[in-house]
């Protein structure tokens, strides 16, 4: 049995807390840095009203010395900062990437639309956006008040210029969120909304082309993009603007300052050292803010993927999704282990109710079944009647909403799912493999166990066919199984199924693409998990299954008894 989740903890917090430490010492190490960086001005006004006056050398040696360690010392600091933000971003890739690819996981098994690219792009704009310029610039605004402090020690007005113009810089930058931040929004809106449009068309690119659509799709796609670009031209406008504000207050500011010196020093108010020092700290003043403006983009996107990934966290805790524990199933909480599954475990239905997740409507409802081990059963009934869907809830995919799946005396929702990956065999209606090699995708991504695979492809009839092929089980499938036929997908999905021999078997249309060879490998694959004990269902619509299966269900007759009983 695996280790439970906790209930409810929720990855943003539990990251953001466990972060602490590494922020208080990038915050200690940001200090030490901004009063490294007064050196270079003290050096200059020592230099002017000490060394050049008494022209003595040894003072000058004495004092580039202690400007060269204190350089030496700010270089080393420096790399230590950024070595901290660079591992801030690592501890938040590492622990929200697995939450969100199991969120987006659950997500589809609910079938909900998941955007995973979107979430990654979204993790990795936010780390980068940790170690670059503007969290430096972030972490030294807070010690601006040492810099205004000097420089309203030198004098009071110098002091009072500096203050204007941080304050400013800050207004500016204000601004150029508030503005900014809606018409940023909207474009990637536009953006995400064209590229997912181009995608999900362009998948089913062969009908495409064979019914000429794809103008209709271009026409679309082209309405989606003038709309990004028109968004992305007004924030890039408005970013411009802001910008050359801006850049004019950053012109002046040296030559104003300078200018203010030099009245100062006219006056006798302060000396020729003071002055020249003065330039120079306002320069590092406003350094910061600076770089806030120059990296605003970066941050602001940064702050929209942040949003984004919060909005993907509250949903998820809301749906009782916990943090990430690989030995655990994403769908459940595991109580059950694969153990407990004996040889002679049955599978019951106990007054299900069938309904795929979402707003879609309830199948039919207070089904109840026993299967027993070592018995083959078909399922029959017309399209649309709930065959599919009472297949996901019977392995554990979809949970009813009503009533119980029990398999060994325990539900199905119950159990540890990746325990159990050798004790559930199934064959979706939708044969899709995994890009990878035939074997890979035989032994559900495991290739190492070359008995088992090479076992289950003689179960399915598919041995001396995969030997045929170029490289034999080694040979490349293609995404989604492209390079294959639909008849050799779905007999390397059936040998998949069989991996392992399965206790529960469970087959949804698995002779639709077959010729009458491989019907045969079906129903000899049939039997012999039949005679290993195993309890097999298969959804069928075409009779040559049923030759070998043990009982017939018919959702229709079921259905309509149901009906006369109420």
């Amino acid at each position: 049995m695996t280790a439970k989740r906790g209930p409810g903890v929720d990855p943003l917090h539990a990251i953001w807390q466990g972060l602490r430490k590494e922020f208080l010492w990038i915050l200690a190490v940001s200090l030490v840095i901004n009063i490294a960086m007064t050196s270079p001005m003290l050096y200059m006004l020592q230099i002017y009203d000490r060394v050049v006056i008494s022209q003595n050398e040894f003072t000058l040696l004495g004092l580039t010395a202690v400007l060269l360690v204190a350089l030496v010392f700010m270089t080393f600091a420096e790399r230590a900062r950024s070595a901290l933000l660079i591992r801030v971003g690592e501890r938040l890739d590492v622990g929200l990437s697995d939450w969100l690819m199991q969120h987006a996981y659950a997500g589809m098994l609910a079938g909900r639309r998941a955007n995973q690219p979107q979430q990654v792009n979204d993790l990795r704009m936010l780390q980068q956006a940790l170690s670059g310029p503007g969290m430096f610039a972030l972490f030294d605004s807070p010690w601006l008040p040492i810099y205004l402090g000097i420089l309203y020690l030198l004098h009071p007005m110098l002091g009072v210029i500096a203050l204007g113009f941080a304050l400013a810089q800050v207004l500016a930058t204000w601004l150029l969120q508030r503005v900014t931040d809606h018409a940023a929004i909207e474009a990637e809106s536009h953006d995400i909304r064209a590229n997912e449009l181009l995608f999900r068309r362009l998948r089913h690119v062969e009908t495409v082309e064979a019914m000429g659509m794809l103008g209709s799709i271009r026409a679309d796609w082209h309405e989606l993009t003038r709309a990004q670009r028109q968004s992305q031209e007004r924030f890039e406008k408005l970013a411009h603007r802001l910008g050359l504000i801006a850049t004019l207050m950053k012109q002046a500011q040296p030559s104003l300052i300078l200018g203010a010196g030099a009245l100062l020093a006219i006056r006798g108010d302060i000396s020729l050292g003071a002055m020249a020092a003065a330039q120079m700290l306002m320069a590092k003043t406003l350094q910061p803010i600076d770089q806030l403006i120059a990296a605003w983009p970066q941050l602001g996107q940064a702050k929209i993927a942040y949003d984004r990934i919060k909005l993907q966290v509250r949903e998820g805790l809301e749906r009782g999704l916990s943090a990430w524990d690989a030995s655990a199933s994403p769908a459940s909480e595991a109580t059950a282990s694969p153990d407990a599954v004996a040889a002679e475990a049955r599978l019951e239905l106990d007054r299900v109710s069938v309904k795929p997740p979402g707003t879609a409507p309830v199948l039919f409802e207070d089904f109840s079944l026993v299967l027993q081990p070592g018995r083959s059963y078909a399922l029959l009934g017309p399209s649309g009647i709930g065959k599919s869907s009472l297949a996901k809830m019977i392995v554990g995919v979809w949970q009813a909403p009503k009533g119980e799946v029990r398999w060994a005396g325990h539900a199905v929702s119950d159990w540890d799912r990746l325990g159990l990956r050798s004790s559930i065999g199934y064959l979706p209606q939708d044969v899709v493999l995994m890009e990878g090699s035939i074997a890979e995708n035989i032994g559900r991504l495991q290739s190492d166990d070359a008995e088992g695979i090479t076992e289950a492809a003689q179960m399915a009839g598919v041995h001396e066919m995969i030997l045929r092929m170029p490289r034999g089980y080694d040979t490349a499938v293609g995404e989604a199984g492209s390079y294959l036929s639909a008849g050799q997908r779905q007999r390397i999905g059936l040998a998949r199924a069989l991996y392992g021999n399965p206790k529960l078997l469970v087959l949804d249309e698995p002779n639709a693409s077959l010729d009458p060879a491989g019907e045969e490998a079906l129903g000899a694959a049939l039997l012999a998990a039949k005679a290993k004990g195993a309890i097999v269902l298969v959804i069928t619509h075409r009779s040559a299954v049923l030759g070998f299966c043990d009982e017939v269900i018919d959702l229709t007759t079921w259905r309509k008894q149901g009906e006369e009983a109420q």
